[in-house]
């Protein structure tokens, strides 16, 4: 390929000698070429090679042979760079400060205007060229000529800063360089340019106040800047005033005038100014056909098109590649497009060859009359001259259009034209064609193309303008997530997310696809984003994501799961509550599967009454006895029956006395039906379990409910009264039963005993002294387990000084067990302190009673613990959760007394639970039903 150079040649100053020796010194020969190829600020030439005499005198060395050095070329020979290349790289790489201006100087001795106008001509930008052209005038380096001021001109208007060119082209009469048209009409074009139409008037009046002489070509210019802005009134009266100053219009002036009156809609101005043009004298040539062809297309007039086509034809002149462009496109507007393939054709049987406007104007109107064949040999055609199209959009009409007419092959070979071209691909492109194949089912297709797509990362592209629609993303993830390709599915979807995507059916597909695949994490990654994000779930994507997890045997994620979807609006079925159900309490988890029945049953699902019945049942066995009453009350509010005689008598054959009594209190309070076996087998299970004040109390209660009096062990219990010291309960309950007292005159013992009751105390209770100061209920629980079931324990604290008083009490499930206890620990040393075991009075239960908030355990079977009487135990506590943190959450539902993390004696962390005591029932219910599984830090309380 042939390059000609712009750049003016260079004059070389008379100072520079012009006779060289024709045998230079090899050192002489190498400075002077560093004077054309180095890259130093500054080269030094040696002059002292140079002959300084003109008619230099043969000396004896011209007899010698000068030595040849020989080279081996190394590559392609370089040509030396030019000075005014040098000064451009260095004014590109270097602030413009008086060291470059030194260095400048330095390279070039003597400057000219030759060189000053090829140094601005190869300037970066205009910044540099405008100091350059003030510096080498301030520093009197040279006087800048007509040319260099053109110049200057010229990259100033074409950077748009036209005050300064302004301020150069007024200031040349001041340098002595007059002014000429082409000065004057280079500001008008560029104020045009600038869409400044105002100062490109001005400029054109300035020159006739400033006596230049404006000729056709001041007023082409003109023409053309106000013809584009929409001024064509202002340019027939310019065009008058061409008239009348006696300057004749040229075939450019009116070509000028055509278009512009043609870009305004004015037709009948445009054909009169085209006879006009005819009258003068003026042919037309091939630039006004194609200007009235265009302009008759704007229209919709092709009939007048065509005659002016032919008419040229007519005339010899030979159409040009935009004169067929321009027909073709006319015709596509109108709608006939076999006119335009039959021109395209006949275009290129004359040798004419189709451009990029060319094939951008004909495709469109292909694709809207459907001609798909057509359109695909054109893009083909396109692909092999490598000619890409002007506007990228037809990619995506022509990708549209051959997928509505079924032909995927065809749409295909659009987007692998693309690539050919060198066209940026979008995930919209990509987008139709899966979506297409989709719909046709050929579904490895489709893949192949989301695998590139995901690969790479078209979605993420920054520049990217057309996005992938629901009706093509939606399908895919669809299909992978059927089909057990849910990982893909989610990498896709995650780029779109990025996209800011939030599309329901996309999430809950993926929800699907991870819970069949039995992956019911990812499942729950997914169900957070989506909360977080607040897109709308489906029921049966929690269906499935509860199945999964129960198949994974973690069924307190399925509870998870369970209690989301009821707080998403959807109710489970009883079906589903009872899976749930059943595998936390297989699983161990008592309390989980009792709040999943609580759920239930607020729901208004009353079936699945054999499984709740066996969760109250484990509930009151490991001692769980205040949830087991509130899950009870809430059934009974709910319409829902139990079998209380079926559950007492469950308890009172397993030994758990204390649970029976509160049970049966419980039923009697509220007046359900209860048998009279049942009665009388609480009452034997506590008589012989030696709690004859708790069988005495809960006797009183059922005599005063109406219950029967005809107890057979009557006799026994009172007979252990007296014998136990208790005579006035047993002299009240012989007259009882005698009819002597009326049961409202009674005053039964409370279940819970007080302070004072402490000649009353059960055998399985033992005080337990000389603790040490450090040993909590916790510490407590855990040493008495080792001798039996540990039913409650209480260490007691001095309510002012907030210490342990060195004493406390442990109740066992049985007596059998208490004696146990006092023959294993009975002067057992705990931290240096032997152990006193001793009867003594029950834990107290007044509100002034001296006892912290976590001195007080009730234990389960399993070993752990929950708070006494207004007191709540909260589990799965966060290791960084302290006391002050605990105290703030819970203070929320009412006033917090004392709130405390228990923590481990040895290792000093948390162990994951505490305790926080209320001032009141209302307030621990309050904190239960509100505060119950929800977040801190990160844990579900």
């Amino acid at each position: 390929m042939a390059y000609i150079s712009v750049s003016k040649p260079y004059r070389w100053s008379p100072r520079v000698f012009p006779t060289i020796p024709r045998t230079l010194n090899p050192s002489s020969t190498f400075n002077l070429l560093r004077f054309f190829t180095t890259t130093d600020d500054s080269v030094p030439v040696s002059v002292s090679s140079v002959d300084q005499n003109p008619n230099p005198v043969p000396g004896p060395e011209e007899n010698v042979e000068p030595r040849v050095i020989q080279r081996t070329p190394r590559g392609n020979f370089r040509n030396p760079e030019k000075i005014e290349d040098v000064i451009c790289r260095m004014m590109a790489s270097r602030a413009w400060t008086t060291r470059l201006q030194n260095s400048i100087r330095a390279l070039v001795p003597e400057f000219d205007n030759s060189l000053v106008w090829n140094v601005l001509h190869s300037a970066k930008n205009s910044e540099h060229a405008l100091q350059f052209f003030r510096w080498v005038e301030r520093a009197g380096l040279v006087r800048h000529d007509r040319d260099t001021h053109l110049k200057m001109i010229e990259i100033l208007g074409r950077a748009s800063k036209l005050n300064h060119a302004r301020c150069i082209l007024f200031d040349m009469p001041e340098k002595g360089v007059e002014w000429d048209e082409e000065l004057f009409v280079l500001m008008i074009e560029s104020y045009g340019k600038a869409g400044i139409v105002q100062e490109s008037v001005k400029i054109f009046q300035k020159m006739k106040e400033l006596g230049v002489e404006r000729t056709v070509e001041s007023y082409d210019a003109l023409f053309k800047v106000i013809m584009r802005r929409g001024r064509y009134m202002m340019a027939k009266r310019y065009f008058n005033a061409m008239l009348n100053e006696g300057i004749e219009p040229t075939r450019h002036t009116y070509n000028l005038m055509i278009w512009g009156f043609f870009l305004s809609l004015r037709l009948e101005t445009a054909k009169r100014f085209y006879e006009d043009m005819k009258c003068r004298g003026i042919s037309p040539d091939v630039v006004t056909y194609n200007t009235m062809i265009n302009g008759y297309n704007r229209f919709k007039m092709m009939d007048e098109a065509e005659k002016l086509f032919t008419e040229m034809k007519g005339r010899n002149i030979a159409p040009t590649v935009i004169s067929y462009t321009t027909m073709v496109k006319g015709y596509v507007s109108v709608g006939r497009v076999d006119d335009g393939l039959r021109l395209f054709d006949e275009m290129k049987s004359f040798g004419i060859k189709p451009n990029d406007v060319t094939y951008t104007t004909l495709l469109p109107g292909l694709c809207d009359a459907e001609k798909m064949p057509e359109a695909r040999s054109i893009l083909k055609e396109m692909v092999e001259k490598h000619i890409a199209p002007k506007d990228n959009s037809i990619f995506m009409k022509l990708l549209t259009c051959q997928c509505k007419s079924s032909n995927l092959d065809a749409a295909t070979d659009v987007l692998k034209a693309m690539i050919r071209l060198s066209i940026p691909t979008e995930a919209g492109h990509y987008g139709v064609l899966i979506e297409n194949f989709c719909k046709a089912e050929d579904y490895d297709q489709a893949i192949k193309l989301l695998d590139k797509l995901i690969e790479k990362e078209i979605i993420l592209r920054p520049q990217s303008s057309l996005d992938m629609e629901p009706s093509a993303y939606n399908p895919m993830i669809q299909y992978l997530c059927k089909h057990g390709q849910t990982g893909k599915a989610e990498i896709f979807f995650r780029q779109l997310m990025k996209k800011g995507v939030l599309d329901s059916v996309a999430f809950n597909n993926l929800l699907c696809g991870h819970s069949k695949e039995g992956n019911p994490d990812s499942a729950f990654e997914i169900l957070k984003i989506m909360d977080r994000r607040g897109v709308s779930r489906d029921a049966d994507s929690y269906k499935l994501l509860i199945k999964s997890s129960l198949n994974k045997g973690e069924p307190a994620d399925a509870k998870t799961a369970l209690d989301s979807m009821v707080e998403a609006g959807h109710l489970p079925d009883s079906s589903l509550f009872r899976s749930v159900m059943e595998s936390l309490f297989e699983d161990g988890r008592v309390q989980t599967a009792s709040r999943v029945m609580k759920s239930m049953v607020e729901k208004g699902v009353k079936e699945n009454m054999d499984l709740v019945a066996k969760i109250l049942e484990a509930l009151l066995m490991r001692g769980h006895v205040e949830e087991a009453l509130g899950r009870i009350d809430l059934f009974m509010h709910n319409g829902c029956s139990l079998d209380f005689d079926s559950l007492l008598s469950v308890l009172c054959e397993k030994g758990k006395t204390i649970a029976a009594l509160k049970l049966l209190d419980f039923a009697l309070e509220r007046d359900y039906t209860i048998d009279f076996s049942s009665y009388d087998k609480v009452l034997d299970a506590l008589l012989a379990a030696g709690k004859t004040l708790n069988a005495y109390s809960i006797l009183c209660k059922i005599m005063e409910k109406g219950g029967a009096s005809d107890w057979s062990s009557c006799a026994d219990l009172i007979k252990s009264l007296n014998q136990e010291g208790n005579t006035k309960q047993a002299d009240i309950l012989s007259r009882m039963i005698k009819g002597e007292e009326k049961s409202h005159l009674f005053h039964p013992l409370p279940l819970l005993l007080s302070d004072e009751d402490v000649l009353g105390f059960a055998p399985d209770l033992k005080l337990v002294g000389n603790l040490p100061f450090s040993v909590d209920s916790a510490q407590l629980t855990d040493l008495f387990e080792g001798a039996g079931n540990v039913e409650m324990v209480e260490v007691i604290y001095d309510k002012t000084a907030g210490r342990s008083r060195g004493f406390g009490f442990v109740t066992m499930s049985s007596v059998e067990e208490v004696e146990a206890a006092a023959q294993q620990f009975n002067g057992y040393e705990l931290e240096g302190r032997a152990l006193r075991m001793n009867a003594g009075p029950p834990p107290p239960r007044r509100e002034d009673s001296s006892f912290r908030g976590d001195s007080s355990f009730r234990v389960n079977r399993g070993g752990g613990s929950f708070g006494s009487a207004n007191c709540v135990h909260v589990g799965n506590l966060a290791w960084g959760v302290d006391d002050l943190a605990l105290e703030n959450l819970f203070s929320e539902q009412g006033k917090v007394m004392e709130a405390r993390v228990v923590y481990d004696r040895e290792s000093g962390r948390s162990r994951g639970f505490g305790f926080v005591t209320y001032s009141s029932a209302e307030e621990v219910n309050s904190a239960v039903e509100y505060l119950n599984g929800i977040d801190l830090k990160g844990r579900p309380l």
